[in-house]
């Protein structure tokens, strides 16, 4: 091969057209510079520490691209996760039961077998409770209302009908009867306003009551404290909750008097006029009166003519007769 045709030829390294067994080439090393020694010098040279290397990232990048994170917040995703399934099959399972009840309840009152309504009217409720458990029904109250015809506490009416078939464990509607709505008055004339207030507030299931304020009359014939009258009276049908009104007695009527003229007299003579007009003496204040006698009256009050009853209390005054009578 010529000079020309090998130089235009680029071979790799250490490739050679000689071929095996030719002797290798003479390669040229350039000579490398040798670094002389630092000078010996007697004082030491304080020299920095080289600083360790930039790194590349952050610490808190590395933290959170370690592996042991990676693993932690793998492993509380998959807490997450199962937490969320475990919710899921307990709702299932909690509505699986509520359904499975209900459908057994709902089975039981439709497909259960069928019984004949018992007849509970006009009886009380202990037989009406008897008559249902027999036949594995039960009551309910619907309201209570009043009734002329039907006695307080027994049954007036019912739903369903007497002789209707429906399923056990069905509901009988009761309405039971409150009795009469009106009761009768009991009679309180004669009585004290005290007992009066007793008897009329024992009258059962009536709610019955004294009206106030309580009317009050003198009486000759009855004494005081006791009924002289009532209103309704006794033995009137009357609505429950009424009040009844009473007139109480004050008394025999008070004797009233015109007082007399006791002016003139003694002390002993008014006391005898007072007592047969069953009037009281009351204080005796004596004065000086020139001329009049000792024990004079002078002047009483009440005065005269005005109106006393009796138990009034008169009180005189008279002369003290320390003082003589003046000349004529």
């Amino acid at each position: 091969m010529d000079k020309k045709r090998r130089d235009r030829i680029h071979l790799p390294p250490g490739f050679d057209l000689a071929g095996p067994g030719a002797p290798e080439p003479v390669r040229f090393h350039p000579p490398q510079a040798v670094p002389e020694p630092p000078a010996a010098t007697d004082a030491p040279v304080n020299q920095p520490a080289p600083s360790p290397p930039e790194p590349l990232v952050s610490e808190s990048e590395a933290d959170r691209c370690s592996p042991r994170r990676r693993r932690g917040l793998l492993w509380f995703v998959w807490r997450v996760l199962l937490g969320l399934v475990r919710l899921a099959l307990t709702t299932v399972l909690v509505m699986g039961l509520i359904g499975g009840a209900s459908y057994l309840i709902v089975k039981s009152y439709v497909g259960g077998p069928e019984v004949q309504v018992p007849n509970v009217l006009g009886v009380t409720v202990e037989e009406a409770l008897e008559k249902a458990k027999t036949a594995n029904l039960f009551l309910e109250l619907d309201r209570r209302e009043f009734s002329e015809a039907v006695s307080r506490g027994n049954i007036m009416a019912q739903a369903p009908a007497p002789g209707v078939k429906v399923k056990q464990r069905t509901p009988i509607r009761i309405v039971v009867s409150d009795g009469s709505v009106r009761v009768r008055v009991p009679n309180v004339v004669g009585l004290t306003e005290i007992k009066a207030g007793v008897a009329v507030r024992s009258v059962p299931n009536a709610d019955l009551d004294i009206a106030e304020p309580v009317a009050r009359a003198y009486s000759p014939t009855v004494k005081r404290g006791d009924v002289i009258a009532q209103d309704p009276p006794a033995g009137v049908p009357i609505i429950r909750g009424a009040r009844i009104k009473i007139l109480v007695s004050l008394g025999p009527y008070p004797a009233d008097y015109n007082m007399p003229d006791l002016r003139h007299r003694t002390v002993q003579e008014a006391r005898s006029v007072l007592g047969a007009m069953q009037l009281t003496l009351g204080e005796v204040r004596e004065v000086e009166r020139p001329g009049a006698a000792r024990g004079t009256i002078l002047d009483h009050s009440p005065g005269p003519g005005s109106r006393v009853s009796p138990g009034t209390a008169v009180a005189l005054t008279i002369a003290s007769g320390l003082e003589p009578a003046p000349p004529p």
